[in-house]
């Protein structure tokens, strides 16, 4: 039950710090980039086959390259057994296409493709706030009941 409190604490934490950044990027500053790399990546587990679009680009600031593969804030590990989101990611992003990129103002290297809040933004959040309530319950009831 700790190890449910202390992984949920820590997901929440980062999900919370994903929408600081996502609502804080709609006012970062935009440089063009360009879509270097755009497939769609697949597994397979017990219940089938798991898709993952993967999207890398490259962009300039103040002279200097840099690249990144951050659709949005809450995209990173978006997995799913229905291909169509993946194809609609890497069709909307093909190799090749220019593309506006947001970057961090005092962070560069840091930046998104898509600014702001997603409904996907909002599951690392929702995933660490489930464990961590989860993990505090059970440790509740068994403080109560021993």
């Amino acid at each position: 039950m700790g190890i449910f409190v202390a992984v949920g604490a820590t997901v929440m934490f980062n999900g919370f710090n994903s929408l600081l950044l996502a609502h804080a990027s709609t006012s970062w500053p935009i440089t063009q980039g360009m879509i270097i790399h755009s497939e769609i990546q697949s597994s397979s587990d017990s219940d089938g086959n798991i898709y993952k679009p993967i999207v890398r680009f490259s962009y300039q600031v103040r002279g200097r390259e840099f690249r990144g593969n951050k659709i949005f804030f809450g995209s990173g590990d978006i997995s799913t057994g229905d291909i169509s989101y993946s194809r609609r990611i890497t069709q909307k992003y093909p190799r090749g296409k220019t593309v506006k990129v947001f970057y961090h103002p005092y962070e560069p290297q840091q930046s998104v493709l898509e600014a702001g809040l997603n409904k996907k933004s909002f599951i690392e959040l929702t995933f660490g706030a489930l464990f961590f309530l989860v993990g505090s319950g059970v440790g509740i009831l068994c403080w109560l009941f021993t």
